[in-house]
């Protein structure tokens, strides 16, 4: 899934067969395909497609940027970041502790999925909350994740287990000298520090 254009001062697409509940509030140049369904108060970004098919639960957030593609389940509480591709047939499923009120971008209060700004979810991939999918993070088509994913993280299988680390443009980290990994596709250097990737100065 290619990132795209975001949109700005472009009244948002809705789909004739698409179905919007009332109080949701829908970004500039936002597209909601065939057969979506978007619930009461939620929150679809500037430039975010919605696929065709998909399910968007009540009070979600979902950032700028995002590609949610087709056949995907968003279930309520869900805080879903800028710039997040999630391919065909994920779930991201809720935990027993729900009862989310509005303020659905506070941390404190959220007990569902949070997908963190840069992450990639693939094909048929379940989410079950409540957990973090780290930034930069990448699910394997098909995982099953039960638990936190740390930013710049690759999980696969199920149940998920990490498997390597990828930088910002998901291409997989070399480790170069004890903490010190590097992308071979820009040259970045990352640490590696107590179990945390993050991109060097």
């Amino acid at each position: 899934m290619a990132p795209h254009a975001i949109a700005h001062g472009v009244p948002p697409r809705v789909h004739e067969s698409a179905r919007i509940a009332s109080g949701v509030n829908l970004g500039d140049g936002c597209e909601i395909r065939s057969g979506a369904v978007i619930g009461a108060h939620a929150h679809i970004g500037t430039g975010t497609i919605i696929g065709a098919r998909s399910y968007v639960g009540r009070t979600v957030f979902i950032g700028s940027g995002c590609v949610i593609e087709h056949d995907v389940q968003v279930h309520e509480p869900a805080l879903i970041e800028d710039s997040v591709q999630i391919a065909a047939g994920v779930v991201l499923a809720n935990g027993a502790a729900l009862g989310l009120a509005a303020a659905v971008a506070d941390q404190d209060v959220l007990h569902g999925v949070i997908v963190r700004a840069g992450a990639v979810i693939g094909a048929g991939a379940v989410c079950t909350a409540p957990l973090v999918v780290g930034r930069w993070a990448i699910v394997e088509p098909g995982a099953v994740v039960t638990g936190d994913i740390p930013d710049h993280a690759v999980m696969a299988g199920n149940p998920a287990t990490q498997i390597g680390w990828v930088g910002r443009t998901g291409t997989q980290l070399i480790n170069v000298d004890g903490e010190l990994w590097q992308c071979p596709a820009t040259g970045e250097s990352y640490r590696l520090v107590k179990g945390i990737m993050r991109r060097s100065a």
